[in-house]
Protein backbone atom coordinates (compact mmCIF):
# COMPACT_ATOMS: atom_id res chain seq x y z
CA UNK A 1 0.00 0.00 0.00
CA UNK A 2 2.97 2.21 0.45
CA UNK A 3 4.20 1.75 -2.48
CA UNK A 4 0.53 2.91 -4.09
CA UNK A 5 0.56 5.47 -1.98
CA UNK A 6 4.00 6.79 -3.30
CA UNK A 7 3.35 6.16 -6.93
CA UNK A 8 0.13 8.09 -6.87
CA UNK A 9 1.73 10.92 -5.20
CA UNK A 10 4.35 11.42 -7.37
CA UNK A 11 2.29 11.27 -10.12
CA UNK A 12 -0.04 13.53 -8.93
CA UNK A 13 3.31 16.60 -7.53
CA UNK A 14 4.39 15.88 -11.16
CA UNK A 15 2.64 19.10 -11.98
CA UNK A 16 3.98 21.44 -9.58
CA UNK A 17 6.45 23.83 -10.66
CA UNK A 18 4.91 23.66 -14.49
CA UNK A 19 3.06 26.74 -14.02
CA UNK A 20 3.63 29.63 -11.67
CA UNK A 21 -0.32 30.35 -12.07
CA UNK A 22 -1.29 26.91 -11.30
CA UNK A 23 1.03 26.43 -8.23
CA UNK A 24 -0.66 29.60 -7.00
CA UNK A 25 -3.75 28.22 -7.55
CA UNK A 26 -3.10 25.41 -6.10
CA UNK A 27 -1.57 26.76 -2.78
CA UNK A 28 -4.66 29.55 -2.39
CA UNK A 29 -7.21 26.21 -2.71
CA UNK A 30 -5.05 24.71 -0.31
CA UNK A 31 -4.69 27.78 1.99
CA UNK A 32 -7.98 29.27 1.98
CA UNK A 33 -9.73 27.29 4.36
CA UNK A 34 -12.84 30.48 4.49
CA UNK A 35 -13.25 30.38 1.35
CA UNK A 36 -14.51 26.27 1.50
CA UNK A 37 -15.78 26.38 4.91
CA UNK A 38 -17.85 29.57 3.90
CA UNK A 39 -19.86 27.60 0.85
CA UNK A 40 -21.42 24.76 3.63
CA UNK A 41 -21.64 27.89 5.87
CA UNK A 42 -23.81 29.48 3.75
CA UNK A 43 -25.82 26.54 2.42
CA UNK A 44 -26.26 25.83 6.17
CA UNK A 45 -28.85 29.30 7.00
CA UNK A 46 -29.95 28.40 3.30
CA UNK A 47 -31.30 25.04 4.32
CA UNK A 48 -32.41 26.33 7.15
CA UNK A 49 -34.52 28.76 5.89
CA UNK A 50 -35.39 27.84 2.51
CA UNK A 51 -39.00 26.58 2.62
CA UNK A 52 -41.56 26.97 5.31
CA UNK A 53 -43.24 23.30 4.10
CA UNK A 54 -40.24 21.47 4.24
CA UNK A 55 -38.62 23.88 7.29
CA UNK A 56 -38.54 20.49 9.75
CA UNK A 57 -36.93 17.93 7.65
CA UNK A 58 -34.49 20.52 6.27
CA UNK A 59 -33.55 21.97 9.72
CA UNK A 60 -33.14 18.00 10.68
CA UNK A 61 -30.62 17.84 8.28
CA UNK A 62 -28.87 20.70 8.62
CA UNK A 63 -28.43 18.94 12.54
CA UNK A 64 -27.15 15.77 12.00
CA UNK A 65 -24.96 17.65 9.15
CA UNK A 66 -23.54 20.07 11.86
CA UNK A 67 -23.34 17.00 14.38
CA UNK A 68 -21.71 14.50 11.76
CA UNK A 69 -19.18 16.98 11.09
CA UNK A 70 -17.90 17.93 14.43
CA UNK A 71 -17.68 14.37 15.52
CA UNK A 72 -16.01 13.35 12.07
CA UNK A 73 -12.79 15.93 12.51
CA UNK A 74 -12.91 15.50 16.46
CA UNK A 75 -12.17 11.66 15.76
CA UNK A 76 -9.96 12.53 12.77
CA UNK A 77 -7.69 14.71 15.14
CA UNK A 78 -8.20 12.13 18.30
CA UNK A 79 -6.57 9.43 15.96
CA UNK A 80 -3.46 11.80 14.74
CA UNK A 81 -3.05 11.82 18.67
CA UNK A 82 -2.95 8.28 19.22
CA UNK A 83 -2.02 6.50 16.21
CA UNK A 84 1.92 6.52 15.15
CA UNK A 85 3.23 10.10 14.08
CA UNK A 86 3.18 9.60 10.20
CA UNK A 87 5.16 12.45 8.39
CA UNK A 88 4.13 14.72 5.73
CA UNK A 89 5.17 13.64 2.72
CA UNK A 90 6.22 17.28 1.64
CA UNK A 91 9.15 17.13 4.57
CA UNK A 92 10.59 13.58 3.45
CA UNK A 93 13.40 14.50 1.34
CA UNK A 94 13.67 11.03 0.07
CA UNK A 95 10.78 11.82 -2.10
CA UNK A 96 11.87 14.78 -3.32
CA UNK A 97 8.63 16.43 -4.19
CA UNK A 98 8.46 19.22 -6.41
CA UNK A 99 7.73 22.32 -3.92
CA UNK A 100 5.68 25.17 -5.29
CA UNK A 101 6.81 28.86 -6.94
CA UNK A 102 4.59 30.08 -3.59
CA UNK A 103 3.41 29.45 -0.42
CA UNK A 104 5.17 27.29 3.33
CA UNK A 105 3.86 24.29 4.31
CA UNK A 106 5.82 25.21 8.24
CA UNK A 107 2.40 24.79 9.91
CA UNK A 108 2.14 21.26 9.29
CA UNK A 109 5.50 20.47 10.10
CA UNK A 110 4.22 19.14 13.66
CA UNK A 111 0.65 17.35 12.46
CA UNK A 112 0.43 14.18 11.79
CA UNK A 113 -1.00 12.95 8.20
CA UNK A 114 -2.95 10.23 9.09
CA UNK A 115 -5.58 10.13 8.80
CA UNK A 116 -6.84 13.63 6.85
CA UNK A 117 -9.19 15.76 8.89
CA UNK A 118 -9.82 17.90 5.95
CA UNK A 119 -11.24 15.27 4.06
CA UNK A 120 -12.74 13.78 7.07
CA UNK A 121 -14.82 17.02 7.64
CA UNK A 122 -15.77 18.25 4.50
CA UNK A 123 -16.77 14.54 3.12
CA UNK A 124 -19.14 14.44 5.81
CA UNK A 125 -21.00 17.87 5.60
CA UNK A 126 -20.87 16.71 1.69
CA UNK A 127 -22.51 13.78 2.69
CA UNK A 128 -25.00 15.22 5.15
CA UNK A 129 -26.15 17.43 1.86
CA UNK A 130 -27.29 14.54 0.01
CA UNK A 131 -30.06 13.83 2.21
CA UNK A 132 -31.31 17.28 1.42
CA UNK A 133 -30.90 17.23 -2.30
CA UNK A 134 -28.54 13.95 -3.95
CA UNK A 135 -27.68 16.34 -6.53
CA UNK A 136 -26.36 18.62 -4.47
CA UNK A 137 -24.99 16.50 -2.37
CA UNK A 138 -23.14 14.57 -5.09
CA UNK A 139 -21.87 18.01 -6.61
CA UNK A 140 -20.45 18.85 -3.30
CA UNK A 141 -18.63 15.51 -2.96
CA UNK A 142 -17.19 15.95 -6.29
CA UNK A 143 -16.12 20.04 -5.23
CA UNK A 144 -15.08 18.65 -1.93
CA UNK A 145 -12.63 15.83 -3.79
CA UNK A 146 -11.42 18.68 -6.32
CA UNK A 147 -10.98 21.43 -4.73
CA UNK A 148 -10.15 20.27 -1.07
CA UNK A 149 -8.44 17.33 -1.07
CA UNK A 150 -6.40 17.16 -4.86
CA UNK A 151 -4.64 20.15 -4.29
CA UNK A 152 -3.43 18.71 -0.75
CA UNK A 153 -2.03 15.58 -2.66
CA UNK A 154 -0.41 17.69 -5.30
CA UNK A 155 1.54 19.38 -2.85
CA UNK A 156 2.16 16.38 -0.39
CA UNK A 157 0.47 17.76 2.67
CA UNK A 158 -0.90 14.33 2.75
CA UNK A 159 -0.92 10.63 1.25
CA UNK A 160 -4.01 9.06 -0.96
CA UNK A 161 -4.63 7.00 2.11
CA UNK A 162 -4.97 9.67 4.50
CA UNK A 163 -7.11 11.30 2.38
CA UNK A 164 -9.23 7.72 2.05
CA UNK A 165 -9.19 7.29 5.91
CA UNK A 166 -10.49 10.85 6.15
CA UNK A 167 -13.59 10.33 3.70
CA UNK A 168 -14.31 6.47 5.21
CA UNK A 169 -14.55 8.38 8.68
CA UNK A 170 -16.46 11.72 7.45
CA UNK A 171 -19.07 9.23 5.54
CA UNK A 172 -19.17 6.77 8.60
CA UNK A 173 -20.07 9.10 10.96
CA UNK A 174 -22.79 10.62 8.85
CA UNK A 175 -24.14 6.77 8.70
CA UNK A 176 -23.90 6.41 12.50
CA UNK A 177 -25.50 9.66 13.06
CA UNK A 178 -28.28 9.05 10.97
CA UNK A 179 -29.05 5.27 12.30
CA UNK A 180 -28.30 5.89 15.64
CA UNK A 181 -28.98 9.65 16.93
CA UNK A 182 -32.57 10.96 17.54
CA UNK A 183 -32.53 13.98 15.70
CA UNK A 184 -36.29 14.51 15.81
CA UNK A 185 -35.12 15.43 19.32
CA UNK A 186 -32.46 17.82 18.84
CA UNK A 187 -34.78 19.30 16.04
CA UNK A 188 -37.45 19.77 19.03
CA UNK A 189 -35.10 21.49 21.37
CA UNK A 190 -33.87 24.06 18.45
CA UNK A 191 -37.25 24.75 17.90
CA UNK A 192 -38.32 24.97 21.53
CA UNK A 193 -35.23 27.51 21.59
CA UNK A 194 -35.83 29.72 18.61
CA UNK A 195 -39.35 30.46 20.14
CA UNK A 196 -38.25 31.17 23.80
CA UNK A 197 -35.14 32.95 22.56
CA UNK A 198 -34.64 33.52 18.57
CA UNK A 199 -32.23 36.17 18.82
CA UNK A 200 -29.54 33.50 21.18
CA UNK A 201 -30.34 30.77 18.81
CA UNK A 202 -29.02 32.81 15.78
CA UNK A 203 -26.35 34.10 17.50
CA UNK A 204 -25.02 30.27 18.45
CA UNK A 205 -26.00 29.30 14.77
CA UNK A 206 -23.93 32.25 13.15
CA UNK A 207 -20.73 31.80 16.01
CA UNK A 208 -21.18 27.49 14.52
CA UNK A 209 -21.24 28.71 11.09
CA UNK A 210 -18.00 30.81 11.30
CA UNK A 211 -16.44 28.38 12.86
CA UNK A 212 -17.04 25.88 10.02
CA UNK A 213 -16.14 28.60 7.09
CA UNK A 214 -12.67 28.90 9.77
CA UNK A 215 -12.43 25.05 10.16
CA UNK A 216 -11.99 25.87 13.35
CA UNK A 217 -9.23 27.63 13.56
CA UNK A 218 -10.08 29.86 16.40
CA UNK A 219 -10.47 26.99 19.02
CA UNK A 220 -7.36 25.08 17.87
CA UNK A 221 -5.49 28.86 18.37
CA UNK A 222 -7.21 28.74 21.95
CA UNK A 223 -6.68 25.26 22.58
CA UNK A 224 -2.75 26.13 21.84
CA UNK A 225 -2.70 29.18 23.77
CA UNK A 226 -4.00 27.20 26.73
CA UNK A 227 -1.95 24.69 26.40
CA UNK A 228 1.32 27.23 26.08
CA UNK A 229 0.13 28.61 29.91
CA UNK A 230 -0.23 25.46 31.30
CA UNK A 231 2.99 24.15 30.49
CA UNK A 232 4.75 27.38 31.29
CA UNK A 233 3.02 27.23 34.73
CA UNK A 234 4.01 23.18 35.25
Amino acid sequence: MERVDIAILMLLNDIVQRSPTLDVLLVYLLSNTPAKGLLFASLMWWAWFRSAESKTTDREVVISTLLAGAVSVSISQLLQRLLPFRPRPVFLSALDLKIPYTGDAEPVLNLSSFPSDHAAFFYALAMGFWFLSRRLGTVLLVLVTVLICLPRLILGYHYPTDVIAGALIGFGTVYLVHAYVNIGSLSSIAKLWEQRSAGTLYVCFFILNYLIAAFFEPLRSLAKFIRSIVATIT
